[in-house]
Order: structure tokens, then sequence, then C-alpha cells
């Protein structure tokens, strides 16, 4: 898509669809949509000038979901820089050997550059080459314990207003300035009934009771570790992400058992060493020991267009501690660079870096404003590489994947119950370039349906 800033300030050729007509037929898909009858729809269009040529609700605050991200990543792109990395150190603490995060949100088996439909690694990979690195070192012994130190940032595992069912899978793991394979752990039965989860550590002792039958039926009891059900016997099995309670404790947990699978002794336990709010002033951090290992991150530019990309609710949270040491300080880092991109306090409240929070609120006028600035930005060829592209990759891989639009559209997606969004630039067949916002809330149709009525606005927007 040929989106540069060139673009966005000379229009392109004269023929293109009148704002009037835009707003006029915009305005009639939604009047003739049930879901924007029941629920609310706001949208806004701006072109290459910045003149608004569709507004509908595009001051009132809406939910955004995932749309927060926008916002997170693009603090974190203009106040770090995109080549910022972060080191993963193991240091020698007096007898004990400490694991110590800084925020990397890697560390794990994932293919970096972000590549569409890459199959990850193991889960540990990046702990077996820290264990091999302090084997390599020479210890044979640890006489202390394996300590996760996450103490980088302020320990603020959940964010306002995250559910139970957040937490407790894939979508809202526990933050931490250590992270290891997303703070998850991924149950997996087989068709036969086999059951395993991976990372397959010594914490986790499953009781599974699980057989072949007619159809996937499967009962889970994440605090017990119980598996209860059936299983397709001709089917392609069944899995589910197992969100972990105390990121440092289960990081340390992995190194532990790497040091002992290459033949290292280890006689004491594992711990974790959080910061809490207080102690962020009252005590500083523990002095450096003898370093053991170490492993450095990418550029911070390829973690911001995984997370974009894929919508990565975790890595999206942890910037704001990337840039500010904690999310409450990183959420007022935000108000900061907001003020300078010209959006008023009355505009928004964010509550996370995700948009898991359903208390997060935004307008699309503020989107707007937020996408032309970084149109703008020093970092605005980094920025429009880091969102998912029309049926080409990340989350809209498969939407936008005819001919009229495919590769016209790059655009930021957000789906909660009752909510979608979708916010970015569209590409008209005329070549100019239009910056829009979308956001359906309080819709009840289900998410299919959602995401329908707000791909046949963007049709509109890219002919």
């Amino acid at each position: 898509m040929r989106i540069v800033v060139a673009v966005l300030l000379v229009f392109g050729a004269a023929n293109a669809v009148s704002a009037r007509n835009l707003d006029s037929e915009i305005k009639r898909i939604l009047a003739k949509s049930a879901i924007a009858r029941t629920g609310f729809a706001g949208v806004v269009v701006v072109d290459e000038k910045g003149r608004t040529v569709v507004s509908i609700n595009s001051g009132h605050l809406f939910t955004p979901a995932s749309n927060t991200k926008l916002f997170s990543s693009a603090l974190a792109l203009e106040r770090l820089g995109p080549d910022k990395r972060f080191e993963t150190r193991v240091e020698m603490r007096g007898k004990d050997v400490v694991l110590v995060g800084t925020g990397d949100a890697n560390l794990s088996g994932r293919v970096l550059p972000y590549l569409p439909g890459s199959t990850p690694g193991p889960a540990l990979a990046v702990i077996d080459d820290l264990a091999a690195q302090i084997a390599a070192h020479g210890v044979q012994e640890v006489e202390g314990d394996i300590v996760g130190d996450d103490t980088a940032f302020v320990y603020e595992p959940y964010a306002t207003s995250w559910t139970i069912e957040d937490t407790v899978d894939g979508d809202g793991p526990a933050s931490s300035a250590l992270v290891v394979n997303d703070n998850i752990v991924h149950l997996r039965i087989t068709p036969s009934g086999k059951v395993a989860l991976d990372p397959d550590l010594p914490l986790f002792h499953l009781d599974a009771q699980v057989t072949t039958g007619v159809e996937d039926k499967i009962e889970t009891n994440r605090s017990a570790l119980q598996v209860r059900g059936t299983v397709k016997a001709d089917g392609e099995g069944y899995s589910e992400e197992w969100s972990v309670g105390d990121p440092a404790l289960f990081a340390a947990l992995a190194l532990k058992d790497a040091l002992v699978r290459r033949g290292i002794a280890v006689s004491g336990s594992i711990r974790a060493l959080h910061r809490d709010a207080a102690a962020l002033v009252a005590s500083p951090p523990a002095p450096a020991g003898e370093l053991l290992a170490s492993h450095w991150s990418l550029p911070l530019i390829e973690d911001l267009r995984l997370t974009d990309k894929i919508s990565q609710n975790l890595h999206a949270d942890l910037l704001l501690s990337d840039v500010a040491g904690s999310r409450s300080a990183g959420l007022e880092a935000l108000g900061n660079f907001l003020s300078q991109v010209g959006i008023k306090p009355d505009e928004y409240r964010f509550y996370d870096g995700s948009g898991l929070s359903r208390s997060t609120l935004v307008t699309p006028d503020a989107v707007v404003a937020l996408l032309r600035f970084m149109a703008h930005s020093a970092h605005s060829e980094q920025w429009f590489s880091m969102l998912p592209i029309s049926g080409v990759d990340g989350s809209l891989e498969h939407r936008f994947d005819d001919r009229r639009t495919k590769g016209r559209i790059r655009a930021k997606t957000g789906t909660l119950a009752h909510v979608s969004a979708l916010s970015g630039y569209a590409e008209t067949k005329h070549e100019k370039v239009l910056t829009f916002s979308i956001f359906l809330n309080n819709a009840i149709a289900d998410a299919t349906e959602r995401r329908e009525l707000i791909d046949r606005i963007c049709a509109v927007l890219v002919k």
C-alpha cells in the first residue's frame, strides 16, 4: 500500500467520490443496519488536508477495545524509539542464581521479525539458551535458590476492569518485567485423548481423565489442574491457553528445570522477587551480581509490529511499563504525549495499554488525531509497517481480501463483547488516503455481523 507522508499532504485526482456522497452513503448503510439502530456507532473520516468529510458521533466517548494499542504503541515508538533493546540477565548473587527481566516480551520460541503463518519454535528456547550459557560459564552446582527478578517494573499484574476470564487464559496473563512464553502454558489434547501441557514443567501435575467420543466436550479446572471430558476421535484435537499466576516464579521454575536437565544440581527452591509501588521509592534495586548469562531482544520495532499486527494484549500492556517503569506511570506519560498530539483530557480515559479494560474510553476524533500525528512523525515509516494490511497479514489477513480492497487498508482492529472497532488509513482507487475511525458499541450482534458492517463502510472508503 503506497502510504507515505507526501501522499498524505498532496491531493490526487479530482474525480474522487465527493465528501457529500461519502457522508450520505455511510449514513445510509448505518440507517439500514439493525446493529446501528439498537447499538451506538461512531464514524469519522478525514482527507489528506485534514478536512473532516464524515462525522457521526465522532466526539462521543466509546469503548475502543484493541484500538487502545494504537495509543500505547505510538507512545513507545515515540518515547523509546524503534531501536530500543532489552537485556535479560542471569546473575549470581551470593549463593542464588537470579534471572533478571527488564521488559523483553519475547522470551519464547516466537518467530521474529514477524512473519505471517510462521510456526513457533520450542516455548523455552531462550531459557534453554541461558541455561547453556550458565553451564558454559562453569557453574556445576547452585547452592542457593533460583530467583525470578521482575523488579525493573512495579509489580501491577492486572489492570482495572480486566475480567476473571481474561486473567486465567491467554487474553490477559499477568504483566511483569519478566515474560516467558507470554506468561502462558498451552493445554493440548490429541484426538487419541493424550493430555499434555506445553511447556511441561514439574510445577504442573495434571489430573486428566479424557476419553475419545463423538464430540469435543472438555471441562477444565485450572486451579486444581483438572481436565475432564471427551475428545472427538477423528477431529483435530483440543487446546486451551492457561495463564500463569506469577510470571517471575514461572520463569524461575523454567530456568531451574533447564539447569537440572544439564546436570547442574540446585540445592535451593524457586522464588520470585517483586517490587510494589511503595518500594519503588522506599528501597533501591538489588545490586547486580556476577553475570552468568545474557540475552538481548531484537529492536523494539519488531515487537511493536508483532503487537499491532496480531493484537497481542500482554505485549501492548507491557509497553506502558517499558516507557515509565509501571502501568500507572506509563498512563501518565501517555497523557502527556497526547497533550502534545493535541488531544484533550476529556477525549479519553485509559486504564491499560491493551484495551482489555472495559473502563477505557476514547473518541473517534481522538483516534484520528493520533493517526494523523503519527503519519507525519519522524517514525511514520515504522508506524505504517506496524498496522495490519487488508487481505495480507495480521488481524486483517482474512478481511478485505477481494481485488478492490486487498492491500488498500492499514488499520487496527478491536473486539470485545458488544464492541468492534477499526481505525487506520484507506487508499482510494484514485490513490488518495483517507484517515478513519469506526466504532460500534452496545451492539448485541455477534462479532462476525459487526465486522461485516464495518467492512461495508470501508468498502465505500476505498472506492
